[in-house]
């Protein structure tokens, strides 16, 4: 998500997911943050696993 031309249900359908719902779970866990803050600017840093 490189762009803010793309609109997260656009990213979500090149993706292959099924909802934006089911995408924005996966952005969170995956970056520790939704999606929205990563079009807002924020700082959206992959959180360590706990393994």
């Amino acid at each position: 998500m490189h762009s803010q031309a793309n609109t997260v249900t656009q990213v979500c359908e090149a993706l292959g997911f099924d909802s934006v719902q089911s995408f924005s779970r996966f952005f969170r866990k995956s970056c520790g943050a939704p999606p929205s803050a990563h079009y807002k600017g924020d700082r959206v840093q992959k959180q360590p696993s706990g393994g």
